[in-house]
């Protein structure tokens, strides 16, 4: 090009069929293969093709064949990035600001440039955050201009990442999009725009005409448009990505104050039989996230309740202590929803694998059901039994067709077919067996709540069981059956015939329970679920065998669970049980999800509340067990978990900076939990790998971590050489910014609170300073009198504490006896050099104790007891 040569026919025609054949190498079986992507970028292909887009396109003679090469180029780019390649993306990602500039190039490149785009960011969340409102503005202005789905794609990936909401980009989005009411497909029902009633309409051009939805999607109509017909797709997508993780702004706008889709238009969508099943299975995913999925709806199944208020349990308010205190917000949709739902499903309760989009539908039917299960909808017994026949049917394979019933078609070849078709065909993988199988894994999903629900009744009722027992016992009322099991004297394991006619009668009360609120034929879902897991379908196989799992060992895991049950017995445990249950479906939420500034603010104050329960009243170093066991009852420990390993972007500190008062709030708590409980110590130490990755908040961290060690001489004694590198290259890298890692070592060589001194973990601490001298131990190579310095003036408050930490340190690694640290401690803290502080009255004698425990155990005997862990010198890699 810089040489002049024109593009003529033949170049055009060789390069594009080369680079059609690079598109066809990097797919393998249809399925893009990341070694060949990967060698598509290591071979620098990836910039030739860059170089050639950069290329002038106006006012060129061959500007039409530049114009086909530069669609096939970004065709081929486009095919490089699918998949969910972080380096193909960081590779790809310096080219992104070259790309932005490429939208409005003329011969609808900009199309392809935005479907590369869209495949560049998605799921990429470090891009995603440094998209800035000004580039939305852009995307939004192309939108409206072009009305082409792809835009609408570009604005799709912005809202959700990896399954994760951005509220930022979600609100500002629905903003200056719909709030303008530019490229945007409206819809209504015949009554509201003086058409036909009860028949859904929809208008691209503002309003200005309108035309029947079936139409608009009947592909056998001459007025067909397919580009319209996946605009309207790809926007119905698009709403249910704004709404994303109950974004309320959002949700409001879209359903009630612009009403682009309001309940009943999304509802009669949702009924109508003149429409494609496939568009159906969008409206009933939206009636999901746009209504269902939304406000005070919470899971209360999600985590089983082991809390129960005594005076509650058995009697009629006993869903008072399960929490059961919200308003719900479906009561007035509810019923019109179960009844559509049970009568879907009556009628469709066999699949057939030639109808995909009926089984989209099925598939989306069955998720809206699994939340309303989940929300506590479905908490009658009767609801329950009603929606079982259908769905087992539903999920039973054996009762599958190839193709629909057909009365004048019952020939020998067509039941061959269906017999080949339930026997063999059905497991095997393609797109009507993949429709299928999204449907009954939705299905299962249902089946696993109900299991759970059949679990947690069954639990209430055996601690009704254990209060009336109690109550017997305590009043020495009439003996109740179950009442011997109150006692220690109680064996279950005699043989007497006056205790074998016990034990029966115990056994006879127990099965009675369990039967009473069994929901499931064992003999039938045992067929259904083992028939499933022959379909070559990984998730479907691992479903399957996991709720068989699940059913065989119900019984086993209520008696689990019960023996962790907490009854409560005072109104102060009442109360403090009925707060957690009222924070912990907001918390759950909002672990996972990015954050805006309200909902930094409302998940700090939770978690400010929840640490006022962990310790006694205004004395924070005094632990409270029994709170703490309400607050680990009910899962807070998995839900700090979950707020801590959220992927935080150091350098969007602008974006992120809200997070660092969550994750010092998280650490807080996580601290005051482990004080003194030697179960959530151990629960931590099993995920200090994870811990350890937490950046930020460095100084909460090794706070919170002291208190896994303080004292507890198992988690001591476990942690492993990898962790102790890591602490002590923590420290290293943070010197005087984190001396509570230093501090942190200090308890891990000894067990605080005793003389047991660990000489493994000493070896351990003092190989890895060694390795870092330079940087732990960088106040030791400082010049005298700048360490005196250090000592005796108040403006290095910093370098002081790091100071006398790291002389603790070096006095704990010291004591009990051991030579070689002693030989090594002494090259590092010369005699002279100790006893100058410690005869320096200009020193503060509160500063000169680390000092004087060094000369103790460096220079003197101790006489404290040691634990050798089978090393008695330092260990040296070979």
């Amino acid at each position: 090009r810089e040489e002049g040569v024109v593009l003529n026919a033949k170049k055009t025609h060789l390069t594009l069929t080369a680079m059609e054949e690079l598109r066809r190498f990097m797919y393998v079986n249809g399925m893009t293969s990341k070694n060949r992507q990967k060698l598509m970028r290591n071979l620098r292909v990836i910039d030739l093709l860059v170089l050639i887009l950069k290329c002038p396109l106006d006012g060129k003679s061959d500007e039409g064949n530049l114009t086909s090469v530069f669609k096939e180029a970004y065709d081929t780019l486009y095919t490089y990035m699918i998949g969910r390649s972080r380096k193909n993306a960081l590779y790809f990602a310096k080219y992104i600001e070259f790309f932005q500039t490429q939208f409005t190039q003329k011969g609808g490149i900009g199309l392809n440039v935005a479907q590369m785009i869209v495949e560049l960011i998605r799921d990429k969340r470090k891009i995603v955050d440094r998209i800035t409102h000004a580039q939305i503005d852009e995307f939004v202005s192309l939108l409206e201009k072009s009305q082409n789905y792809r835009f609408l794609d570009l604005l799709h990936v912005l809202c959700v990442c990896d399954d994760v909401a951005i509220p930022n980009n979600q609100s500002y989005i629905v903003e200056k999009w719909l709030s303008l009411k530019q490229g945007v497909y409206l819809t209504a029902r015949g009554q509201d725009i003086n058409r036909q009633p009860n028949i859904l309409y929809i208008s691209i051009d503002s309003a200005k005409s309108w035309q029947a939805l079936h139409e608009f999607v009947d592909e056998d109509s001459p007025a067909y448009d397919k580009n319209n017909h996946d605009f309207l797709i790809h926007q119905l997508d698009l709403y249910k990505a704004l709404c994303f993780g109950r974004n309320d702004f959002a949700i409001n706008i879209i359903t009630k104050e612009l009403r682009y889709l309001t309940w009943e238009e999304t509802f009669l969508s949702l009924r109508s039989d003149i429409l494609p099943d496939a568009i159906r299975a969008k409206y009933c995913d939206l009636t999901t996230s746009l209504f269902v999925d939304v406000g005070n709806n919470y899971s209360v199944l999600d985590h089983p309740n082991i809390c129960f208020i005594y005076d509650y349990v058995g009697s009629k308010d006993e869903e008072k202590s399960q929490g059961d205190f919200v308003v719900k917000e479906l009561v007035a949709i509810f019923p019109v929803l179960r009844d559509w739902i049970a009568e879907f499903l009556e009628q469709n309760n066999c699949m057939v694998a030639s109808e995909i989009g009926l089984n989209m539908l099925i598939e989306q039917v069955l998720r809206l059901l699994y939340h309303l299960v989940k929300f506590g909808y479905y908490m009658d017994h009767e609801d329950v039994m009603q929606l079982l026949p259908p769905m087992l049917s539903l999920l039973d394979g054996r009762k599958d067709f190839p193709f629909p019933k057909d009365k004048d078609k019952g020939s020998k070849d067509a039941m061959k077919q269906v017999l080949q078709f339930q026997m063999t065909d059905r497991y095997d993988k393609s797109p009507e067996t993949s429709a299928i199988v999204n449907a009954k894994f939705q299905a299962l999903e249902v089946l696993d709540l109900l299991l759970t629900y059949q679990r947690n009744s069954r639990l209430q009722s055996f601690v009704g069981k254990f209060k009336i027992a109690e109550q017997s016992v305590t009043l020495k009322k009439q003996q109740n059956v179950l009442s011997p099991l109150m006692y220690d004297t109680f064996n279950p394991h005699d043989q007497s015939k006056k205790c074998l006619r016990k034990q029966r009668q115990v056994n006879k009360e127990m099965r009675d329970m369990f039967s009473s609120s069994a929901i499931f034929d064992i003999e039938n879902i045992t067929k259904v679920l083992l028939d499933l897991t022959k379909y070559k379908y990984n998730k479907m196989i691992t479903k399957a065998l996991n709720i068989l799992n699940k059913v065989y060992s119900s019984k086993t895991n209520m008696f689990n669970l019960s023996m962790k049950a907490q009854v409560l017995l005072t109104q102060d445990s009442a109360r403090v049980h009925r707060e957690v249950l009222k924070n912990m479906p907001m918390l759950r939420r909002l672990a996972r999800a990015k954050l805006d500034k309200e909902q930094v603010k409302l998940m700090g104050s939770i978690l400010d509340d929840l640490a006022e329960f962990c310790h006694l009243p205004m004395t924070p170093d005094e632990p409270h067990p029994m709170n703490q066991n309400i607050l680990i009852s009910n899962g807070i420990l998995i839900i700090l978990f979950d707020i801590l390993v959220q992927e935080v972007d150091i350098k969007l500190f602008e974006q992120y900076g809200g997070m660092t008062s969550v994750f010092r709030k998280t650490l807080y708590l996580l601290k005051l939990l482990a004080r003194e409980n030697e179960a959530v110590q151990m629960h931590i130490f099993e995920r200090l790998d994870i811990l350890l990755d937490v950046r930020v908040v460095e100084n909460d961290l090794a706070v919170a971590l002291r208190e896994v060690f303080y004292g507890n001489q198992t988690t001591c004694l476990k942690i492993n050489p990898r962790q102790i590198q890591k602490i002590v290259n923590r420290a290293a890298d943070l010197q005087e910014r984190g001396p509570e890692f230093l501090d942190l070592l200090s308890m891990i060589v000894k067990v605080a609170g005793t003389d047991l001194t660990l000489k493994r973990n000493q070896a351990y601490v003092m190989k890895y300073i060694m390795q870092n001298f330079k940087k732990v131990a960088f106040v030791l190579d400082l010049p005298r009198d700048e360490r005196e310095a250090i000592l005796t003036q108040p403006d290095q408050m910093s370098r002081l504490r790091y100071y006398i930490s790291l002389l603790d340190l070096l006095a704990a690694c010291a004591e009990g006896e051991n030579l070689f640290i002693e030989s090594l401690c002494q090259t590092i803290l010369p005699m002279e050099e100790l006893l100058s502080v410690l005869n320096n009255p200009a020193i503060e004698n509160a500063l000169k104790k680390p000092f004087l425990r060094c000369l103790h155990h460096v220079y003197m005997k101790s006489t404290g007891s040691v634990v050798d862990m089978q090393t008695s010198e330092i260990p040296h890699d070979p």
